[in-house]
């Protein structure tokens, strides 16, 4: 997973761990057993949630929409009823509500007088809040190793780097992430890779661009927010190389390290269309140490309708809601019994995270408890069904840990893992970027995301609520359950 960390996010991770100390420190090695029998999560509850989140009267649950905010309501009410606090002034205190902004692309290129590069043409940009039209520099920095950077200026500039290792003919994207890392750390407005391979990555482009939609989903923000927007680029080789001033071969001879050129960025939408949205969170106080929080999240929206069908989203995420749902209820009859976890623990439902993982993102930059107070997420999204990659594999769940989890939560979660490696399948997955809890590591927070993968039907019209292995849910909740005791109780 990536690790992005400036100075001010690794300030940040020592603090979480640091204070993650506080909450686990103290338990036996060997813990891995929930002080509160999981026989508090029930089959019913979980199914009931189901089937009312997935009913065709939420009409799919697409955030901005009305079957969003009967959904959210529900979810309210059900926090209401479990006796969690809410976290924001009234009348609605377990909303956090913000904005979005729904446009179609005009016109994405980068120029220098009649040079011109166009997205999905010469160069590839999946998102980017960017908009506006900017006069920005360009500077070229070989393979982006930090030896390139020494006495050079990249502050607000785009920095252009060679894909892969110096001498191989062969990108390699787990080192992109690390120099996008690097270069954002020397404070460059954005960065563009450049593949070696460029046939095949023309290839993909045309491959992946009916994949992506010209009408998409962003935060709303201010106008300047949008030119200071970050970019992140992959352009083929021949057409940057033209705009750099350069031919293909200078690209690769040390002494054009260095080089810059101003250039033009413009990137134009349509008119925007606004819709508000909202996550939703509650809270369960700790004892020990209530200023410290983990965050649980299984974010609520769907895809919405497909003309008149209503995509349910029942296993994708439903059930993830319905395991939060079932496991705020059990935490909260606890806290009641005078039994409550040692750190403070918040239940988020994000909004639009079938839109990009807005609701995250939102909350993520605009947290409700300080981010260097918060210790771990957990994810869940989805949890009801076999993954259609590995369909006779029954009772399978992945577990994805960030690489910088605290070790004796990865103790705790590998104890508990093994308990119940008789009830379920379970196994490792790694580099998992595809739910809400990349947002917080995004800021530092590691994260273990639990999924049971995507059902035969994922985002189709037969992802519907009978089809859900609920006694699969309940065991794989009552796992949830124990590990977060695990985490933070006695």
């Amino acid at each position: 997973m990536k690790n992005r960390f400036n100075l001010g996010l690794l300030l940040c991770v020592f603090a979480i761990l640091f204070l993650s100390l506080g909450c686990v420190q103290k338990k036996k090695q060997s813990s891995g057993s929930s002080p509160v029998d999981t026989a508090c999560i029930e089959m019913n509850h979980l199914k009931n949630h189901v089937y009312e989140l997935a009913d065709d009267k939420m009409q799919g649950r697409q955030s901005g929409s009305e079957g969003a905010q009967k959904a959210a309501r529900y979810i309210a009410e059900q926090f209401y009823r479990a006796g969690l606090k809410g976290i924001f002034e009234q009348p609605d205190p377990y909303f956090q509500k913000f904005r979005m902004e729904r446009k179609k692309a005009q016109l994405c290129r980068i120029y220098k007088n009649d040079t011109e590069l166009k997205n999905w043409r010469d160069f590839m940009e999946i998102y980017s809040e960017f908009e506006g039209i900017k006069n920005i520099q360009l500077v070229f920095l070989g393979y982006g190793q930090k030896k390139d950077y020494e006495n050079r200026d990249v502050q607000g500039k785009i920095a252009v780097i060679l894909s892969g290792k110096p001498g191989s003919k062969k990108s390699d994207r787990q080192l992109d992430i690390k120099k996008t890392d690097m270069a954002r750390d020397f404070g460059a407005a954005g960065i563009i890779i450049i593949p070696y391979e460029e046939q095949e990555f023309s290839e993909y482009i045309q491959k992946v661009k009916p994949y992506i939609p010209s009408t998409r989903y962003y935060l709303a923000k201010n106008s300047e927010q949008k030119l200071s927007a970050q970019r992140n680029i992959t352009a083929l080789k021949t057409p940057m190389a033209g705009l750099l001033g350069m031919e293909p071969q200078d690209l690769y001879k040390p002494e054009y390290i260095g080089h810059s050129v101003n250039v033009t960025m413009e990137s134009l939408f349509e008119p925007d269309t606004l819709l508000s949205t909202e996550n939703i969170l509650g809270k369960i106080s700790g004892t020990d140490s209530p200023e410290r929080y983990i965050i649980l999240t299984a974010h609520y929206d769907g895809r919405g309708m497909d003309g008149r069908t209503v995509l349910n989203g029942a296993n994708d995420n439903a059930t993830g809601v319905a395991a939060m749902l079932e496991l705020a209820r059990c935490f909260s009859a606890a806290a009641q019994a005078d039994h409550r976890p040692k750190c403070s623990i918040i239940f988020m439902m994000p909004a639009a995270e079938e839109l990009l993982a807005l609701g995250s993102s939102f909350y993520a930059n605009n947290p409700a408890v300080p981010l260097d107070h918060t210790m771990l997420n957990i994810n869940m999204d989805p949890l009801g069904r076999e993954d259609v990659s590995n369909p006779d594999v029954k009772n399978h769940l992945y577990i994805y840990c960030s690489p910088d989890l605290n070790p004796d939560i990865v103790k705790i979660k590998q104890d508990i893992a093994e308990k119940w490696s008789n009830r379920l399948d379970i196994s490792k997955k790694e580099n998992y970027q595809g739910s809400d809890h990349i947002n917080f590591e995004l800021k530092g927070i590691p994260a273990i995301a639990l999924t049971t993968g995507d059902c035969a039907d994922h985002h189709g019209p037969g992802d519907d609520a009978e089809k859900v292995d609920y006694e699969k849910l309940q065991r794989v909740t009552e796992l949830i359950y124990e590990l977060v005791w695990g985490i933070t109780g006695d």
